[in-house]
């Protein structure tokens, strides 16, 4: 039996596991007492770079499940990076973006670059998000 229209959920929507595990890891990097070794460790991390180990004890000692593939190291960085105030779980990022002034011919060239480059304009997106955020506080 497959499912209707009507019963799924907007294609843009995060799945329930996606949302809830990148708010554990939201709150997670956000507590005063997550190492600052660690917390600088995955701020540093470049696109090719291998996984610090502080990726791993993230997974394991404070979330206690076993570490995902390295896919999830851009979402860790951008948690990492941006800060406490950083994870609104009700507002997407491109609408975070939008409202800061990020151009929409700049978040469709990164939506359409190869991966590897992918990466990188999103780096540049989350730091542009970032400062905007600092320089509105």
């Amino acid at each position: 039996m497959t499912e209707t229209a009507t019963n799924a959920s907007p294609d843009w929507a995060p799945s329930a596991p996606l949302a809830e595990t990148v708010g554990q890891l939201a709150v997670v990097l956000a507590q005063s007492q997550y190492p600052s070794g660690d917390r600088a460790a995955l701020k540093r991390w470049q696109p090719g770079q291998p996984l610090p180990l502080a990726y791993y004890r993230l997974w394991f000692h404070h979330l206690r499940r076993e570490a995902p593939g390295p896919e999830w190291m851009p979402v860790i960085w951008a948690l990492a990076f941006g800060g406490a105030e950083f994870h609104q779980p009700k507002r997407a990022l491109g609408e975070a973006l939008a409202e800061a002034g990020f151009s929409s011919a700049r978040l469709e060239r990164m939506l359409s670059a190869p991966e590897d480059l992918r990466l990188e304009m999103f780096q540049t997106a989350v730091r542009f998000l970032s400062a905007k955020a600092g320089a509105a506080t």
